[in-house]
């Protein structure tokens, strides 16, 4: 068993949830439990009996699936009628920032419990809010990281292996932005510096990725836990974030995953795969050597990340939509601009199509 005090508490390791009771805060009453009609059968009883266990009170929520604001006020209306002490969040980033935001409303303690390695939103103090059709609106500054998170690596080793790629992607990125924002000297979303502590966090995440990402793929697609899975886990859901927190983490890839959103198709694609293609962008844009780009391909082959806009599912009128893409992602204010030198919509427009081109190229494929 894992723990950290970065954020307000987070235990990691396999079977948690069926004895997490000691973990959970006492003084509360009544929790709600936000989580879709997928995940709430998976982790519900489990949770429930260590809740007893600890004399709470365990609610059900249907989560809707978007992370908008209707769904986040209907949360909170509910909380307040059933007299909610504390609201916890289950599933991937959308179901956390919900009952993130609607425990902000509340001034009420908040508990992560991702059931997915699909980015690193279970430990964020950020919240992502989206329109009801999927399309990014604006992020949410919270002001603190979640009361507790609890993360059970045997439910994680036995979702979908593409969502744990997918994290790996979103960690991977926070050490690429986070340089980038520091030597441009920009500030994080907290308005502090980027500061070096942050950046070894991202570092490490970043290191954990390339050097064990393939082993806790295999291990994940066996549904098994074993230590590279444990230690890949922790890099996306943990240090990832502790570098983004105090380091940045957002610049191209980031920038670009928002804006990608505009497109109807790009709903199929995780939030970590957009991030992962931003990198590359990022890798064209920054001069950084062929070489460094080929090795970075070669690991997103070996683990299934994309590096094509097919792979994202762009694949008619590709031009003119990346040019919408990139005019998005170039409006003022927005992430790419985070970057030590200057992205036009034309440079950002370039830099899409060769890291496509390059994809094909290494994928031996037709476009």
């Amino acid at each position: 068993m894992r723990g950290h005090f970065l954020v307000q508490k987070y235990i990691q390791g396999p079977g948690l949830l069926s004895a997490c009771g000691h973990f959970l805060p006492k003084e509360i009453g009544k929790i709600i439990l936000v989580a879709d009609s997928i995940v709430m059968p998976l982790i519900f009883d489990k949770l429930k009996d260590s809740v007893v266990d600890a004399k709470l009170e365990l609610i059900p929520w249907n989560f809707g699936g978007e992370c908008c604001e209707e769904e986040i006020e209907e949360v909170n209306q509910f909380s307040l009628k059933k007299e909610i002490q504390a609201i916890a969040g289950a599933g991937g980033g959308k179901a956390l920032d919900t009952a993130r935001m609607a425990a902000n409303l509340r001034k009420i303690p908040m508990i992560s419990i991702p059931t997915v390695a699909a980015t690193n939103a279970a430990t964020s103090s950020l919240a992502a809010i989206y329109s009801k059709d999927h399309v990014y609106k604006y992020p949410v500054k919270i002001g603190r990281c979640p009361d507790l998170v609890l993360a059970d690596t045997e439910i994680i080793a036995n979702a979908p292996v593409r969502y744990l790629v997918a994290g790996m992607g979103d960690a991977l990125s926070t050490l690429y932005e986070g340089e980038a924002m520091k030597a441009a000297g920009k500030k994080t979303v907290h308005g502090t510096d980027c500061n070096e502590t942050a950046l070894m966090f991202s570092k490490l995440a970043h290191d954990t990725v390339m050097e064990k990402g393939y082993l806790a793929k295999i291990s994940a697609e066996r549904h098994g836990v074993i230590p590279a899975l444990e230690d890949v886990i922790e890099a996306i859901l943990f240090l990832s974030e502790a570098g983004a927190e105090g380091g940045g983490g957002t610049a191209i890839p980031h920038g670009l995953h928002a804006a990608f959103t505009i497109l109807p198709e790009i709903k199929e694609v995780f939030h970590g795969e957009r991030v992962a293609f931003g990198i590359l962008v990022q890798f064209i844009l920054e001069k950084r050597s062929l070489d460094e780009f080929l090795g970075m391909q070669r690991f997103y082959g070996k683990v299934g990340l994309p590096m094509t806009l097919k792979d994202l599912r762009i694949i008619d009128r590709v031009e003119e939509k990346i040019l919408d893409v990139a005019n998005k992602a170039c409006e003022p204010g927005r992430y790419v601009h985070n970057m030590p030198f200057v992205i036009t919509e034309k440079s950002l427009f370039d830099a899409i199509m060769v890291a496509d081109a390059l994809g094909h190229e290494f994928l031996g494929s037709d476009k």
